[in-house]
């Protein structure tokens, strides 16, 4: 997967295809979503973020099989207050990557109400990636590889790991997103289950 990324202001030179995916983040608060999106688009990491007002944009460029596309990443605050504010960005996604902290198994329970509220809103058809945060915190790991694996099995979601931190698996993460857009834009079996992961070995 090549890139080439923008703010929500800015533009890029080159040809570029017209076709725009909405891909929305949500997610608790303090998991990671801002570190992620920054990461993908910037390779940067700030290790102190203020907290995320509302809803912030950012668009990256990128080509899967030949394809170009250009995702719009849509970092939600996961402040209980802007809750409100969620079903009309969701109702409007091509795609949701739900996050929680490897470090905190709340967050990861409050993930599957995340994943409820996306399924009523977009259908059991929603591609959703569920990631996992912070792996490098493995010492402080209390949410299991295997226990987010088997959530996302149930829900017929993709799973993953990452470190905004450390950058690890985050490009993988956009491209497995990207390559199930992608194939949603062609013609899929009636019976085909959204069901997948990936793991750093």
């Amino acid at each position: 997967m090549s890139t080439d990324s923008t703010s929500a202001m800015g533009t890029t030179g080159g040809s570029v295809s017209s076709q725009r995916i909405k891909i929305v983040l949500l997610g608790e608060q303090n998991t990671g979503k801002t570190s992620i999106v920054t990461r993908f688009v910037y390779d940067h990491f700030v290790p102190a973020y203020a907290a995320t007002i509302g809803i912030d944009f950012l668009s990256k460029v990128v080509t899967v099989n030949g394809k170009t596309m250009r995702l719009q990443l849509w970092d939600t605050a996961g402040q209980e207050r802007f809750r409100t504010l969620m079903p009309s960005y969701i109702r409007d996604s091509s795609a949701a990557i739900v996050v929680y902290d490897i470090t905190s198994p709340e967050s990861f329970e409050k993930s599957k109400d995340w994943i409820k509220d996306i399924k009523e809103l977009r259908g059991d058809k929603a591609i959703i990636m569920i990631v996992g945060n912070k792996t490098d915190l493995l010492d402080k790991r209390k949410v299991s590889y295997d226990e987010g694996e088997e959530e996302a099995k149930k829900l017929e979601c993709l799973f993953c790991e990452t470190s905004a931190k450390n950058g690890d698996n985050i490009n993988d993460l956009f491209n497995t997103v990207s390559t199930e857009l992608m194939k949603n834009l062609e013609p899929v079996p009636v019976n085909d289950k959204l069901v997948g992961s990936f793991r750093t070995v």
